[in-house]
């Protein structure tokens, strides 16, 4: 039923582990949630 985590991934060009949070935040808080990610704490970038 449906296409594989792997396939979904290749085809939106993310990591497997995007998919699998993706999945979980879905069955956890539905549409809404799913496609609203809490972001962490962003890296600070040095430039030089």
């Amino acid at each position: 039923e449906g296409f594989s985590d792997e396939v979904i991934a290749a085809t939106l060009n993310v990591s497997g582990s995007t998919i699998y949070r993706t999945k979980r935040r879905f069955v956890e808080a539905n549409l809404d949630g799913a496609l609203s990610e809490a972001r962490g704490v962003k890296a600070v970038s040095c430039h030089f």
